[in-house]
């Protein structure tokens, strides 16, 4: 489901399931663009998105809303996003990692109420410029990562992690050559496993 939007957008009910292509283009099987700094927001669901290489992919619209998804099954990422993306009340089960990069301008990320569940690196949110990225990852839980950290935290990103549940491997906050360093705030996260690694 391709789509070249010029408003806001709102996808609700859809159960869509792929494939992995060994050549060539690997399509998401939700993937939405918009104009060049656009305010549109795309607002998708009650979606069932499962057995494909890529789950939800946006660019240059200036809000994601991800709201009672089921995403399964999807080997290199459930969601990238390089804009304001709010994640809530959604399951993510075999799945790649939830990808947010902000870019050109303050972006904020929150990932809410959620369960990750046997995912490769869950959540990955990195910055490449100057610009502030306010990340809020509250109240979800993680289960049995693949991959060395649920939760990967660029030290140039502004975090708040709590209430949240993780049992297995570690959150790692990763450090960004060149780019000043952010406060990372870490308040009463439950870690059944390796804990919190600071990276060097």
């Amino acid at each position: 489901l391709e789509m070249s939007i010029n408003g806001d957008v709102h996808i609700s009910g859809v159960e869509l399931t792929g494939m992995g292509f060994s050549h060539g283009t690997v399509p998401s099987l939700i993937y939405i663009t918009a104009e060049k700094n656009s305010d549109y927001k795309v607002t998708i669901d009650n979606c069932k998105l499962y057995n494909s290489s890529m789950g939800i992919g946006t660019y240059k619209a200036k809000k994601l809303e991800v709201d009672k998804c089921e995403f399964s099954n999807l080997r290199d990422y459930s969601i990238i996003s390089h804009t304001n993306c709010h994640i809530s009340n959604s399951t993510f089960a075999h799945t790649g990692y939830v990808q947010f990069c902000g870019t050109g301008y303050r972006c904020d990320l929150l990932v809410e109420n959620s369960t990750f569940i046997k995912n490769k690196s869950n959540i990955s949110v990195f910055k490449n410029d100057s610009t502030s990225v306010n990340a809020q990852i509250y109240n979800n839980t993680f289960i049995s990562c693949k991959n060395p950290s649920y939760l990967s935290i660029s030290d140039n990103v502004l975090a708040t992690v709590a209430g949240n549940i993780f049992a297995g491997t570690s959150v790692s906050v990763n450090k960004k050559g060149g780019l000043d360093t952010k406060q990372q705030s870490f308040e009463n996260n439950l870690f059944a496993g390796r804990g919190l690694n600071l990276g060097a």
